[in-house]
């Protein structure tokens, strides 16, 4: 009786099967201890698998991906990188886009849909996205973007701002590249901004950042609106890109949307040098006077703010990621990339704790070392419905 239980209860053992995968000619590249890239044999694969590959979990669906989005992109707050980021996603994921009629213009609300600016591919449809030059406008957002649309601004430090704005614009403006001069000389810190006053815009250099986000520049000398404005618009804003804190804004971004590191992977858009002249005191006291930019002052603040007291800022191991994404980002655009481009081989970088097994594709790369207006124009063609051949990589 006791040997027919134990035949009803008992099985042969399972062994395991061990299924190898081989990628060729594509290679798996880890970054060990010290970041050295080295190529790993199918023996490393399998012998990483436990202490990398099944500690990351991603816990994203698929319906969790966000692909309704909109970025009111200040100029001169790193908004061309992250606009080459997004309009990337937008050309792979073939998402409804707000468009400019002409390539490198600002879109005018004050037009009615289908003069200078329009939605496409689909027509008919609201937009997903927009990427572009547009003001802040709450109505027409409701009106002519997808309702559940993530609202993503990009800012920065005031004087920061007009130290890298004053060298920018001083091709259209014609005055010094000098931001202590600007800032001494009310002529030229007060320019109107003519080319975009029918969009609502007062001037080149003050409250500029307010502006973009859809202050009033009639209220430009009531501080107490200026205040309430901010407290208005900040609550309002889902991702806030810290141009003083770039990557790690990035990965806030592509966490909260659950998106790819491949997603994030950029190449900067550099038009000045990163080192900025410092304004002396007596410009910094005159920029920062109630009459000036006091307010953009108050918004940075409030911001910044906002910005430290992220979850994800406070969580344990963030700034380690962080680091490593910056050091992985450098080495795709810089050098990985070359060689992908070259070869034409995928290379694949190893898992870890923070993302599974990454794929750096030649198209990839290609999006990487394309200039701002090869992806405008492509987006511009891409929205209009130029499907065929309307990726033209250089």
């Amino acid at each position: 009786m006791r040997g027919k239980w134990l035949a009803k209860f008992c099985f042969l053992p399972v062994l395991p099967v061990v299924i190898i995968i081989t990628y060729h000619p594509n290679r798996l590249i880890g970054l060990s201890q010290n970041h050295d890239a080295s190529i790993l044999t199918t023996g490393n694969i399998l012998n990483s698998s436990n202490s990398y590959v099944n500690s990351y979990v991603n816990t994203c669906l698929p319906a969790d991906r966000i692909t309704h989005f909109i970025m009111t992109k200040v100029e001169k707050t790193g908004s061309s990188t992250l606009f080459a980021i997004l309009a990337r996603f937008i050309l792979e994921n073939q998402v409804n886009n707000i468009l400019q009629q002409h390539s490198m213009y600002h879109i005018n609300w004050n037009h009615p849909r289908g003069k200078s600016w329009s939605v496409g591919p689909r027509h008919r449809r609201k937009a997903d996205v927009l990427i572009d030059h547009a003001k802040y406008n709450e109505k027409m957002f409701s009106k002519h973007i997808a309702k559940d649309a993530k609202y993503i601004v990009p800012v920065r430090e005031p004087e920061s701002w007009i130290s890298s704005a004053a060298s920018y614009y001083s091709t259209w403006t014609r005055i010094h590249k000098s931001a202590d001069k600007i800032i001494k000389n009310k002529a030229a810190f007060y320019m109107p901004r003519r080319n975009l006053n029918p969009m609502g815009f007062g001037s080149w250099f003050h409250l500029t950042q307010l502006q973009w986000l859809g202050f009033d520049y009639n209220q430009r000398d009531d501080l107490d609106a200026i205040k309430s404005y901010i407290d208005y618009i900040v609550p309002k804003i889902d991702i806030l890109i810290l141009n003083e804190q770039y990557d790690a804004s990035l990965l806030i971004l592509m966490k909260r949307f659950c998106w790819e590191y491949t997603d994030m992977f950029y190449k900067s858009y550099m038009v000045q040098s990163a080192a900025r002249p410092t304004i002396s005191p007596e410009a910094r006291h005159i920029l920062f006077s109630p009459e000036a930019n006091l307010g953009e002052q108050l918004l940075y603040e409030r911001i910044n703010e906002t910005w430290w007291n992220q979850r994800e800022v406070k969580t344990e191991g963030f700034w380690e990621e962080v680091e490593h994404f910056k050091d992985l980002n450098a080495r795709v655009s810089n050098e990985w990339c070359r060689e992908v481009t070259e070869s034409g081989e995928t290379r694949l970088i190893e898992a870890n704790r923070w993302h599974g097994v990454l794929s750096i594709t030649k198209r990839l790369c290609l999006y990487l070392r394309q200039n701002k207006q090869w992806l405008t124009n492509n987006l511009l063609k891409y929205s209009r419905g130029q499907k065929k051949n309307f990726l033209e990589f250089q």
